[in-house]
């Protein structure tokens, strides 16, 4: 409502006409819907679903300005995006879409928008038994992008209290940056759950995550279970959280139950994200398993790689891991927190308990904290974790114990591992998973 006050925002229809804010126009049908953009319809009006209805429409629908209030009511059986773009200051909330199919080869592609324009809003939105495939593929520095939520969501667009059901996305050609709730994110993604999705890229310099392929966005609030992600080939980096993080952050993120796998040289693999450029904060992950299966595969359950080593700092703070694991079958770096650290990089607070790595290699690095570690890690805390190689080096932080640094009843290659300052260890895994 604020937004609308804005001089930019659009031109809704005066007070008390049909399409204003106090008077609605209503929707109760796919014909209704389908003449939102025709005369008497605008697409900056107010509109309100009355009842659920099946919208099988081929082409997507309508650049939208307005207002669409799904009333809590249900779209069924899409095939293409609802809405071409939400623009500026358009908003759709209070929506469920369920049982979408679609497979098309367009750039950007997904069910409710194929793109959110800046100052856009998706609020209390419900996708469930979702299908999306795409064959739209896109360039080195413009990637296609398809998702369920959006394709391309812009800088300072708004997703929000969002709820995601056995959804599938999957991405068929190279340069397409894939994910279920969406495929690139630039703006803002808060309070999402996110249960029994997959997602899928099966081409080359495909960044594939259940949240978001590509990241340059913000993530807050994210819960995520049971959920896969699988890259088959080269440099089409995964995670859950993201597949590929440029800039931005994640904070306050949970994953439970969740495996990401990549076949692949270059790609790189974690459940927050594969790669990591600036903050993660907050990552709590449970009953999780990380897999590389190619040379350079850099594997972790915070990320595949932190930072780029090519200046600026990148963050990780606060990590819980318990009952996870990580491999790697490809000459690569794999930890249990990161795969690699790069310089000017910090990791501070890990918590990793009864977590494993393992690698197999000529030239792999392992350990607990950082398979490489070219950074700083700052308070590792392990309790019976394990990290084992097959001809590499393997430690604590791959050799390097910078400050805090303690372990109870770990293994690095079957050698009992127990380290000062851990006096206490109940106490201290306790007080972490506190802060």
């Amino acid at each position: 409502m604020v937004l609308d006050s804005l001089p930019s925002a659009a031109a809704v229809p005066p007070l008390g006409v049909p399409g204003s804010a106090q008077n609605p126009i209503p929707v109760s049908d796919g014909a209704m819907l389908g003449m939102i953009g025709q005369a008497s319809y605008p697409t900056d009006a107010y509109y309100i679903q009355k009842r659920s209805f099946h919208h099988d429409i081929n082409v997507p629908g309508p650049a939208f300005a307005g207002h669409y209030d799904g009333g809590c009511h249900t779209i069924s059986g899409l095939k293409t995006c609802l809405f071409s773009e939400i623009q500026h200051h358009g908003k759709v909330h209070n929506l469920r879409l369920v049982d979408v199919d679609i497979d098309y080869d367009r750039p950007m592609e997904a069910a409710l928008a194929c793109t959110m324009e800046p100052y856009s809003t998706a609020l209390d939105i419900q996708v469930a038994n979702a299908r999306v495939w795409s064959q739209g593929g896109g360039e080195y520095d413009n990637l296609a992008a398809v998702g369920t939520i959006v394709g391309h969501q812009k800088k300072d667009a708004l997703i929000s209290r969002i709820d995601l059901r056995n959804c599938t996305v999957e991405s068929y050609s190279s340069y397409s940056a894939t994910g279920v709730l969406g495929g690139g994110i630039d703006g803002w993604v808060q309070d999402a759950n996110i249960t029994r999705c997959r997602a899928e890229g099966r081409k080359t310099d495909s960044p594939t995550g259940i949240v978001a392929g590509r990241l340059e966005g913000h993530i807050e609030r994210l819960a995520v279970e049971e959920s896969q992600v699988h890259t088959h080939q080269a440099r089409s980096h995964a995670g859950i959280g993201a597949g590929r993080m440029e800039r931005g952050s994640i904070e306050q993120f949970g994953a439970g139950r969740c495996q990401v796998l990549t076949d692949d040289e270059e790609a790189m693999a974690g459940i927050v994200a594969g790669v990591a450029v600036e903050d993660l904060k907050q990552l709590t992950v449970a009953g999780c398993r990380v897999k590389t299966r190619e040379r350079r595969g850099f594997a972790g359950i915070g990320t595949g790689q932190l930072g780029t080593g090519t200046g600026g700092e990148n963050h990780l703070d606060v990590l819980v891991a318990v009952d996870s694991s990580v491999e790697t079958l490809g000459d690569a770096k794999a930890g249990i927190g990161l795969g690699m650290l790069n310089s000017s990089s910090r990791a501070d607070r890990m918590t990793l308990i009864n977590c494993s790595v393992t690698a197999r290699g000529d030239r792999v690095r392992t350990g607990v904290g950082a398979g490489f570690n070219a950074g700083q890690i700052n308070n590792l805390i392990s309790v019976g974790c394990q990290a084992r190689n097959g001809g590499g080096t393997a430690g604590l932080e791959s050799g390097n114990e910078d400050e805090g640094t303690a372990s109870l009843n770990s293994r690095i290659n079957d050698k009992l591992q127990t380290l000062p300052p851990l006096t206490c260890p109940v106490c201290a895994v306790t007080r972490t998973l506190v802060l």
